[in-house]
């Protein structure tokens, strides 16, 4: 497939960003920050790309050769297995996260006829192929729905101007309680820093030293549409109706219509945001599929694609009785892990 221009890695890491945190995180965070939830994106955005893009010039002094590969030669064979094990575990985890997010929304909105173990082995079979091509297999995907994904969540925000209004810049510029804005940006960090991924695949950059800059780039323009999102979501719901709703920023898409033409763009908008989610899924999944590989010594991947597909779905189901037992986790513990 060859290797990943610099539009092409822009085009990945910019939905990365914001395709889960749209439609499962930022509710919680209007509930617990309410206006001066905005303050805490911006501030764990800095924080979190700066974390993410560390590692990255150590890297780009090997940038022909995989981290996994050759890291044993700083710090010993075994502490480099046990740590690329981790590092495996941590990608297929999170992967089997955002999975079970997506399963518990669909069959409650869309599918509800649908068992969720079918949901689950679907959307996790068709990323599995992709994971196949590699990380450029990836963003060529991402690249060819670049334009849709950024144009729609650019657009969006104009159909509802009316709602914006002195009292609501006024509520914005208010600083709240600072303990609690430690704590919401201490859990808002890993948004970003998962992209600490990016150190594992610089081999399959066309252009490795450009790899920090656009890293930064995308996620502060990502960071951007999530910080649109949030404030139009508390202009139209408010803090507290923000936090109660399972869905809110999703909810928004309800109240979008064209005059007589288009009444509900719902399902259009839906559609579009499950491209971004799809690529971020896919990213994920290939990390940890990578990073496992690399573990076993072993450059060839799709060795493993398939059988940790099947165990990334098992482990999905499992996470959770319920999407509140699933959130109360991740609130409290995944931060830190």
């Amino acid at each position: 497939m060859g290797r990943m221009t610099n539009l092409q890695l822009w085009s990945m890491l910019f939905p990365y960003v914001f395709a889960t945190t749209i439609a499962f995180l930022i509710g919680p965070l209007a509930g617990h920050a309410g206006y001066s939830g905005w303050i805490c994106i911006a501030a764990a955005a800095v924080v979190g790309i700066g974390l993410s893009s560390a590692a990255l010039p150590f890297c780009l002094k090997r940038s022909n050769d995989y981290l996994g590969l050759y890291g044993h030669k700083y710090i010993g064979t075994l502490p480099h297995k046990i740590l690329m094990l981790i590092f495996a575990f941590y990608f297929l985890h999170l992967a089997a996260y955002i999975l079970r997010e997506f399963v518990d929304f669909f069959s409650q909105v869309y599918l509800q006829e649908t068992p969720p173990w079918a949901i689950a082995v679907f959307i996790l079979f068709v990323a599995a192929c992709l994971v196949q091509l590699g990380a450029s297999g990836i963003s060529r995907f991402a690249q060819g729905c670049f334009l849709l994904i950024g144009l729609m969540f650019l657009v969006k925000p104009l159909f509802f101007l009316e709602e914006y209004d002195g009292a609501l810049v006024s509520a914005l510029m208010r600083v709240g309680d600072i303990r609690t804005l430690w704590s919401e940006t201490y859990n808002i960090v890993p948004w970003y820093g998962e992209l600490f991924m990016l150190i594992f695949f610089v081999p399959e950059l066309q252009k490795p030293q450009s790899a920090r800059s656009i890293l930064w780039f995308a996620a502060l323009a990502g960071t951007y549409i999530l910080l649109s999102e949030y404030i139009l979501m508390i202009a139209l719901f408010g803090p507290e109706l923000s936090g109660a709703l399972s869905y809110p920023a999703l909810e928004l898409a309800g109240f979008i219509r064209l005059g007589d033409f288009l009444q509900n763009l719902d399902p259009l908008i839906v559609s579009v945001w499950f491209m971004a989610y799809f690529i971020k899924l896919s990213l994920i999944f290939y990390a940890g599929v990578l990073t496992f590989s690399h573990a076993c010594s072993i450059k060839e991947i799709r060795l493993f694609t398939m059988p940790l597909a099947a165990i990334v779905v098992g482990l999905s189901l499992i996470l959770a009785k319920n999407s509140v037992e699933l959130a109360y986790y991740f609130d409290r513990s995944w931060a830190t892990f």
